[in-house]
C-alpha cells in the first residue's frame, strides 16, 4: 500500500471520480456491462488529496461499497483513501488470528482479515503462511506473460478481491 507512486493513486482516483465503471476494459480483455457494486483499493499515502472525500461520498451515495487496504507500515498513522469516512479500511491478521507484524492498525481500521505471513509455516504444511493468489510473471527481456499462483502477504491480500 505505501510506497506506491502518486501517479498510480491519481489515476485510480481519477477513474473513481469519473463514476464510469461499465464499459472499461480490464486485464481479461472483456468489457464489463454493468456498474461496479464494490471498489477495492490497494494503494495509499499519508496525505489526503483534494476531492478524495467528495468522491467517496458520491460513490457511497450511489450504494457503491469502497474498501481499501490499511497499509503495511506497522503503524497507527492513517493512510488514505483507507482512512476516509465511508471507506472500509482493512488490516491484516496471521493464520493464528493475530495482527500481522507488518499491518497498519488503529482507530481508522474497520476490520481485520487474513493477510498472510511469508516468514513462517505455522500449520507445518510445507508452504509459507501467505495468501495464495494469482500472479502474472513476465520474463526479463520478454513480453511473454505466464499466469500462475504464488503466496503473498499484505493488507491488500486481506482486502476482499472479488
Amino acid at each position: 500500500v505505501s510506497g506506491r507512486s502518486s501517479l498510480v493513486e491519481e489515476c485510480a482516483l481519477e477513474w473513481m471520480c469519473s463514476l464510469m465503471f461499465r464499459g472499461l476494459s480490464n486485464g481479461s480483455s472483456q468489457v464489463p456491462t454493468r456498474f461496479a457494486d464494490i471498489i477495492n483499493l490497494s494503494l495509499g499515502g499519508t496525505e489526503v488529496c483534494d476531492g478524495q472525500q467528495e468522491v467517496v461520498d458520491r460513490l457511497t451515495e450511489k450504494g457503491i461499497v469502497v474498501i481499501a487496504a490499511a497499509g503495511n507500515d506497522a503503524t497507527t498513522i492513517p493512510l488514505y483513501p483507507a482512512s476516509l469516512e465511508g471507506v472500509i479500511s482493512v488490516s491484516a491478521t496471521t493464520i493464528n488470528d493475530e495482527l500481522a507484524y507488518y499491518s497498519s492498525y488503529g482507530s481508522t481500521v474497520d476490520l481485520a482479515a487474513p493477510g498472510g505471513d511469508l516468514t513462517v509455516d505455522s500449520d507445518n504444511n510445507g508452504d509459507p503462511d501467505g495468501v495464495l493468489s494469482t500472479a502474472m510473471i513476465v520474463s526479463s527481456g520478454s513480453s511473454v506473460q505466464t499466469n500462475t499462483y504464488e503466496y503473498s502477504q499484505g493488507t491488500s491480500m486481506a482486502s476482499p478481491q472479488r
